[in-house]
């Protein structure tokens, strides 16, 4: 297993969650709305690590590029 790049998507989506996204997805937002959160083996740890930085924001992950922790 390979440790990723996460990254935290700043700018609300439509639904009111801020998404998590690895580097190289697909749906991966602009670089100004991108934070960097850390270079993890799994999703949950880059959760726990938004979630800590934003405790009330709505945090979820991609479909796409993290599906393990999307709630959607």
């Amino acid at each position: 297993m390979e440790a990723k790049d996460y990254y935290l998507n700043l700018h609300e989506q439509p639904e009111g969650e801020h998404e998590i996204h690895i580097r190289g997805c697909l749906y991966f937002p602009a670089a100004e709305n991108a934070e960097y959160l850390g270079r993890y083996f799994y999703a949950m740890n880059a959760l726990a690590e938004a979630k800590r930085r934003y405790p009330s924001w709505n945090i979820n992950g991609c479909c796409h590029c993290c599906s393990e922790i999307d709630t959607d």
